[in-house]
């Protein structure tokens, strides 16, 4: 079982590793902040803070992810994220926290 843990904190989103190996990004939606999860490379995890955040650089590339059609992205490489397929993550009880096998 690989623990999910968090390594780089943003506003309804982080992005961390599941174990030692696995990159994931972490995005919450809904109403519940539901969490979703993708495998991103290494690179994509170095950088994060480029590619998750409006920023003058990539404000131009704003587009929608139609990702339970409730979230928006804010950024070309966001979005391509979002569309691969989602990680499939359990939750170990009692303080919920996400794994893979």
């Amino acid at each position: 079982m690989r623990m999910f843990k968090r390594l780089k904190l943003g506003q309804w989103q982080s992005v961390g590793v599941f174990g030692e190996d696995v990159y994931a990004f972490e995005c919450l939606i809904g109403r519940l902040n539901s969490a979703l999860f993708w495998e991103i490379t290494k690179e994509e995890f170095d950088t994060a803070e480029e590619w998750w955040e409006i920023t003058d650089k990539n404000k131009d590339d704003i587009e929608k992810v139609l990702a339970y059609k409730l979230v928006r992205t804010e950024s070309k490489k966001k979005a391509e994220i979002m569309k691969r397929p989602q990680l499939q993550v359990k939750y170990a009880l009692p303080k919920c926290i996400p794994y893979i096998d």
